[in-house]
């Protein structure tokens, strides 16, 4: 959505010309409209309304027109005056928003659920939310799909890309005017009609593919923007004939009404299926031309829609956070009537607060002091937001891999306190614990053959280092950080190459759908031989939830030849860790006594080792640590005052490495 009305538009030309720009309060209605449908979806109806995409059409609608406006009168375009005032009017309000939220948030949020607010946060602030939510949407390793109190900013992330990108294609068009005999309109309508074009297809092409990350994806959204700019040219040239107006704007607003009834928004957009909310906009646009406006679009603009319109920003802002901390403290997933009623009421009092008290007062005061002013309001929101985040995260996180002696870990199977008391809490924190995944280094996924879903790469101290590559899925990615401490110490070269549900046996075991894990498999053999690695390490069985099953993974003799052969490397084979059909982790959080969530090994492992057959093989290693992953033969929550699992079957980056110095003497040299 936008924070600038059609009447804020207009004193954008004003302001660089006497000329009068007509006021269409039917679009500030219409906003208002979009606005109400979003907020009412959320709260009552579970789904998406499609009003977003109304907000993307009238946002490029109005740019467009403004800059058109100019390149018509000859004037200069003014870029960076352009991109201060614009995001000088955003930013403030998003800041406090995302102030409140991360202040809320460490008041009433769960402690795993921190990390997310942190990196959303971040990402909101800098317009990039849609981008960090696309990447968490198809994330295998995702530990939650909880709902964020950020979401919404994803739209506002998508806008704020376009309101750098569009005004650089309007000054392209602008050059070429200058250039040719073109018209300001021609000019304008070509680039914005390639636009739509290109963004179209890639559009109708990637949704049905990816539609998760479609959703958010930029490019497939700016088709949304192309036409609200399209209408934007043509409203100025085509007045619909009377008798069709009125048809033009009922027809618009039923559709716009309807769109989030009918069609299923989220689950199908942005496809062509967005053409419905967008085109019944555009009606809506193009049938209150004219002298005499249809009763629809008076109606648009009546006094309480143009109120509406006048808090809609912040409306959009607050309302989400409102319902989803709801929903967090009292544990609920969706109001009833009264209490939807109640929410939606706060929403627009904290509106009415924020546009009275925040965004008129500072859009008025920066307007008085010009660009510099606005520049300086746009960092200073940037950094309130980025350094409070950023130093609760570091308050909030160890970052070491450094344990310690209050945290022994697993070495306390030799000094005998496995369950001892320590003065500490226990490692990791439940912030920690939001991202467990062991990713060392950098990522290497442009540096090796093809794209790997996980690739990472702890430097080695110089091109002789010693090499090692852990391959497989989760559970063997998880048992690279047993090999870290080692790395860091004698200074390895250490690869993680992973794909969560693709154990390394060349033979799909119906984790993932069909071809997938092969195709990762040969782009992670085409690695390996590039990498050369002295040792490979991997997870050879795998274990079922809470029962005595194991087996060897399918194809893993064959695995192992074929990374032998590419790489003359020796093997190092680990056998899988129980698993469980409830979360270790939030069983110890939560039962009254830890006794409560033992297990006993002999309930959730097979009594022989799988792998022991691969004992026989030419430089192939098979190593058991499950004595210190359940010592004593007990599976528990917490052992050496470190939690063993972050789930019900992955174990914790500090448990795994508190084992380091047991598997150091099973490395070859």
């Amino acid at each position: 959505m936008t924070v600038l009305t059609t009447a804020g538009a207009a004193r954008e030309d004003e302001s660089s010309s006497a000329a009068a720009v007509v006021r269409r309060a039917d679009l500030d209605g219409l906003r208002a409209l979009a606005i109400a449908l979003v907020v009412v979806y959320h709260v009552w109806v579970g789904r998406v309304s499609g009003g977003v995409d109304v907000f993307l059409f009238l946002s490029a609608f109005f740019l467009t027109g403004s800059f058109l406006r100019r390149m018509e009168r000859r004037e200069s375009l003014r870029l960076g005056s352009y991109w201060a005032r614009r995001f000088s009017s955003l930013v403030p309000a998003a800041a406090a928003t995302i102030l409140g939220v991360v202040t809320i948030t460490a008041l009433v949020y769960p402690p795993e659920r921190w990390r997310a607010v942190w990196n959303e946060a971040v990402g909101s602030i800098f317009y990039v939310q849609n981008r960090v939510l696309a990447d968490s949407a198809v994330d295998y390793y995702a530990r939650s799909d909880q709902t964020s109190p950020l979401q919404h900013f994803w739209s506002l992330a998508v806008q704020g890309q376009v309101f750098l990108l569009w005004p650089i294609l309007l000054a392209v068009a602008a050059l070429i005017v200058s250039r040719t005999r073109l018209s300001p309109a021609a000019a304008v309508s070509t680039i914005f009609a390639t636009v739509f074009a290109a963004s179209f297809a890639y559009s109708v092409v990637i949704t049905p593919i990816s539609q998760q990350t479609a959703y958010f994806d930029t490019g497939a959204r700016l088709w949304e923007f192309a036409l609200g700019s399209l209408i934007a040219v043509l409203v100025t040239r085509v007045t619909l004939p009377a008798v069709w107006r009125p048809i033009a704007v009922a027809v618009g607003l039923v559709g716009i009404v309807s769109c989030g009834a009918v069609l299923d928004v989220e689950g199908a957009f942005p496809g062509w299926v967005a053409l419905w909310p967008v085109a019944s906009a555009a009606l809506v646009v193009m049938g209150g031309t004219g002298r005499t406006q249809p009763a629809a679009s008076r109606m648009l603009s009546s006094a309480p829609m143009l109120w509406l319109a006048r808090i809609s920003y912040a409306l959009y802002l607050g309302h989400w956070p409102v319902l989803i901390t709801w929903g967090v403290v009292t544990d609920a997933t969706r109001p009833g009537l009264f209490t939807g009623g109640v929410l939606i009421g706060i929403s627009l009092l904290l509106a009415w607060a924020m546009t009275r008290l925040l965004i008129e007062p500072v859009d008025a005061a920066l307007r008085r002091r010009g660009t510099a002013a606005r520049v300086i309001a746009i960092v200073v929101s940037v950094v309130l937001v980025v350094a409070p985040v950023l130093t609760w995260r570091h308050l909030q996180t160890t970052g070491s891999t450094e344990l310690g002696p209050e945290h022994p870990g697993a070495s306390a199977v030799l000094t005998g306190e496995v369950t001892a008391q320590f003065d500490e809490p226990p490692r990791p924190s439940a912030a920690d614990l939001a991202w467990p995944w062991f990713e060392p280094g950098k990522d290497c996924r442009d540096d090796l053959a093809g794209a790997q879903e996980t690739c990472f790469h702890l430097a080695g101290s110089d091109a002789d280092s010693f090499r090692v590559a852990v391959v497989g899925n989760s559970h063997s990615q998880q048992w690279g950080g047993v090999l870290e401490p080692l790395a860091l110490e004698q200074g390895w070269d250490l690869f993680v190459l992973a794909a969560g549900g693709c154990p390394v046996g060349l033979d799909d075991d119906g984790t993932r759908p069909p071809g997938v894990c092969a195709s990762w498999r040969e782009v992670v053999m085409e690695s390996l031989a590039t990498i050369r690695p002295d040792l490979i390490v991997t997870v050879g069985s795998a274990s079922s939830p809470s029962t005595t099953d194991e087996h060897v993974s399918a194809g893993l003799d064959r695995a192992i030849q074929q990374m032998q052969e590419l790489t003359g490397a020796d093997v190092l084979v680990l056998r899988d860790n129980p698993r469980f059909e409830f979360d270790m982790y939030e069983c110890g959080e939560q039962a009254d006594t830890v006794s409560e969530c033992e297990v006993p090994l002999v309930d959730v492992q097979a009594e022989t080792n799988p792998l022991a057959e691969f004992d026989a093989w030419d430089a192939v290693s098979t190593v058991d640590l499950t004595p210190l992953v359940c010592p004593e033969g007990v599976c528990r929550p917490v052992v050496g005052n470190i939690r063993v699992y972050f789930d019900d079957n992955h174990l914790t980056i500090d448990y795994v490495r508190s084992m380091s110095w047991a598997i150091s003497e099973m490395i070859p040299s």
